[in-house]
């Protein structure tokens, strides 16, 4: 039985997904689990986005993991938050490389993405499918760039901007997408992508280059500003393919149009990024700590408490995102 303590994950954003992606993980291979029960009551707990739930960790008795929605950077964990004896996650291997480059070394880190709702985002037969431009955080003239490209070449596109969709809409509009010209900003796993190529929809990656490209951050030592990220780092031929180059834009387009049949995208996330596929690899980590995989279906609770919060420790949390909201304001 696994504890999951979390903040509200009904919203539908990234930390969001991760909790309710992993749950519907846990159903499909039947893995028992409470949500926000007392911090020892199972010998597994998992923290993925709940700050509050750090400040109790010297107490736990329970294996713990926490992450990956918790902290951007290692520079922003206080010096209260002891988070020795549990594993800290990141979704792919360029944000674990990062954080081993800034010398974290509080917990042992592990790769760990969460699984793709392959349910709800699935391929639909649809004539007349429009080409998708998504934009995220990248710059305003190069996509006017991509959308001139496109009118000259007599293609008709529609335009997705990241903050301005609910699910919903975003399902609709892969289900009338031939392909996905993805102009977006780093991403430590990128979920958004990754539903559409569940939904069968293939993908022109205009990659980022480097770690400053969205976080212009000049007090920054160069090898911070120039570290290699990705704006898809789970990604092979099957989806579709990668450029950092909007030189071969016309070409990359016409690659795309050409060989849409011959793509496989979603057969990549069912190999990779399954519900049950990466809720067992996350109840796999466990073995570190001795606990064994096999599941007791007969499990209960230690305890029937609540996950609770006390005065001091919401003054405390307070602070803490006081002090994080104004580190993110330096950095910028």
């Amino acid at each position: 039985m696994i504890n999951i303590i979390t903040i509200d994950f009904s919203k539908i954003n990234g930390p969001g997904k991760v909790v309710k992606n992993l749950i519907k993980g846990l159903d499909k291979i039947k893995y028992p689990y409470v949500i926000n029960k007392d911090i020892n009551a199972t010998k597994r707990c998992y923290i993925p986005n709940r700050l509050m739930a750090l400040l109790k960790l010297q107490k736990a008795k329970s294996k713990v993991i926490v992450g990956p929605n918790l902290f951007v950077l290692p520079d922003e964990i206080p010096s209260y938050v002891k988070l020795r004896d549990t594993i800290y996650l990141q979704p792919s291997q360029w944000a674990l490389d990062l954080w081993k480059m800034l010398g974290f070394n509080k917990a042992l880190l592990k790769v760990w993405p969460t699984g793709i709702d392959t349910d709800s985002f699935y391929p639909v037969r649809q004539s007349n499918k429009k080409i998708t431009v998504y934009h995220k955080k990248r710059s305003k003239q190069e996509l006017e760039q991509i959308e001139n490209t496109l009118q000259r070449m007599g293609l008709d596109y529609h335009k997705v901007t990241y903050g301005n969709y609910d699910e919903q809409e975003y399902r609709t509009i892969l289900k009338s997408t031939s392909f996905i010209i993805w102009y977006g900003c780093h991403e430590s796993q990128g979920i958004a992508l990754q539903e559409a190529l569940a939904s069968g929809v293939p993908v022109l990656v205009f990659d980022v280059k480097s770690l400053s490209e969205q976080v212009p951050c000049p007090h920054w030592p160069s090898r911070i500003r120039e570290f290699e990220v990705t704006s898809a780092p789970y990604f092979d031929s099957r989806c579709g393919i990668k450029t950092k180059d909007l030189n071969t834009l016309r070409q990359s387009i016409e690659f795309m149009v050409d060989n849409l049949k011959s793509f496989r995208p979603r057969e990549f996330i069912l190999e990779n990024l399954s519900l049950a596929k990466q809720a067992n690899e996350l109840i796999k980590l466990y073995e570190h700590f001795g606990l064994s995989t096999e599941v007791d279906y007969d499990e209960k609770p230690m305890s029937n408490k609540e996950f609770s919060e006390s005065k001091i420790e919401k003054i405390t949390l307070m602070c803490l995102r006081l002090k994080r909201k104004l580190r993110i304001c330096l950095r910028h």
